[in-house]
């Protein structure tokens, strides 16, 4: 079967992780409402994206521990990052703003370009030996409404997004609830591709049919 992202993703990310970091992003989220929804209307809103960058990266920072995914140290407003098998696994925020925003932060900059071995699942012809992935990067993006009066204490959905090399457009993209369902088709594929082993009768003179 040929290689593709998803199937990669899958390989290197088991399915605890995933379900871990997608609970954890929504706890962090959760948090950080409670801690920013009684400040004044004026700087409230500024308030909670720092609360959701904190809280969030605690949050994201005890799963990717939980894990094994040696997360980066806690350190003011650096992005915390993790490793799983082949992949960098960082996280990013959407509040309905400019795609520049998202993607200026140095960190993910840095990371991103680690897809450029990636890339050559989606064009092999164009970017090499898709076999050889030494490493790649999958980011964790939450979605929030942007607004206070639209469900401001938890992400709209979560995803599972592999940016290109340059952050200019996205290689893959999938919501996490469709994403894990994943994990049940490629244990239903492993399973078809075992060998089954021919059953010998023995007769009643002990030859086998």
């Amino acid at each position: 079967m040929r290689q593709d992202i998803p199937s990669t993703l899958v390989k290197n990310l088991t399915k605890d992780l995933v379900m871990g970091i997608n609970e954890s992003l929504y706890a962090g989220a959760e948090r950080a409402f409670i801690r920013a929804k009684h400040d004044a209307t004026g700087h409230r809103a500024s308030i909670l994206g720092n609360m959701r960058h904190w809280c969030m990266n605690e949050e994201f920072y005890k799963s990717l521990q939980a894990n094994g995914c040696t997360p980066s140290p806690l350190k003011g407003n650096n992005l915390v990052t993790g490793k799983s098998g082949i992949f960098n696994i960082g996280r990013i925020n959407d509040n309905n703003v400019s795609w520049n925003n998202l993607t200026r932060a140095k960190t993910r900059q840095r990371l991103a370009e680690h897809n450029r071995f990636i890339e050559s699942l989606v064009q092999p012809s164009l970017f090499g030996d898709p076999d050889d992935i030494p490493t790649a990067t999958v980011f964790f993006l939450a979605r929030f409404s942007g607004s206070f009066s639209e469900q401001p204490e938890t992400p709209l959905s979560v995803e599972l997004v592999v940016p290109s090399h340059d952050m200019r457009s996205w290689l893959f993209r999938e919501d996490i609830a469709l994403f894990l369902t994943r994990y049940e088709q490629a244990i239903s594929q492993s399973d078809k591709a075992l060998p089954k082993l021919k059953s010998n009768k023995i007769k009643k003179d002990g030859t086998e049919e």
